[in-house]
């Protein structure tokens, strides 16, 4: 193993701010999970939630859950992007617009999500309008195609939420 690979999968640990120690760690990013063996020099390095794992780009990795496995560890991690994710957005729900939310406002978010949430998006338009038209209520089972196109995008999740909102409240 040359040099460069050995370095990028060793990561420094870290709990509370405190230097733990070093580990090599093999990562699954799919799986949003590393495997260890724990070696360290003063005794077994006992990981657990909370824990930050560091690497030689300066990447945290944040510990979220411990299973141990013999004298391995399966650590669940999640990134900041991961945790910007659960955030709420800077544009969440503002109570002063729900009032005077419409689909024109969802329409003009359309050129601002990605090219392949806009048919989502428009589809989604489509079917708003068609309850509001008949004055439908709207199914779960509906909405539940749209759920990625939503995470993805924060601005769009919330003037949907206003635009449910006011049809709610009105």
């Amino acid at each position: 193993m040359d040099k460069h690979a050995q370095s990028s999968n060793r990561y420094q640990v870290f709990r509370r701010g405190v230097f733990l120690g070093s580990v090599i760690a093999y990562p699954d990013y799919e799986n949003r999970s590393f495997y260890t063996v724990s070696t360290y020099h003063h005794g077994e390095l006992q990981f657990s939630s909370g824990d930050v794992f560091i690497n030689y780009k300066n990447v945290k990795f944040y510990i979220t859950n411990v299973e141990r496995i013999n004298y391995s560890y399966k650590l669940s991690f999640e990134t900041d992007e991961d945790r910007n994710r659960y955030k709420r957005p800077s544009s969440w729900i503002n109570i002063l617009t729900v009032k005077t939310a419409s689909l024109k406002e969802l329409e003009e978010l359309i050129p601002f999500v990605s090219q392949s949430d806009q048919p989502l998006l428009k589809e989604l338009i489509q079917v708003l309008k068609k309850s509001v038209s008949e004055g439908a209520p709207l199914s779960q089972n509906k909405l539940n195609k749209y759920k990625g196109m939503l995470k993805r995008n924060n601005r769009v999740m919330a003037k949907l939420a206003e635009l449910l909102l006011k049809y709610l409240i009105g």
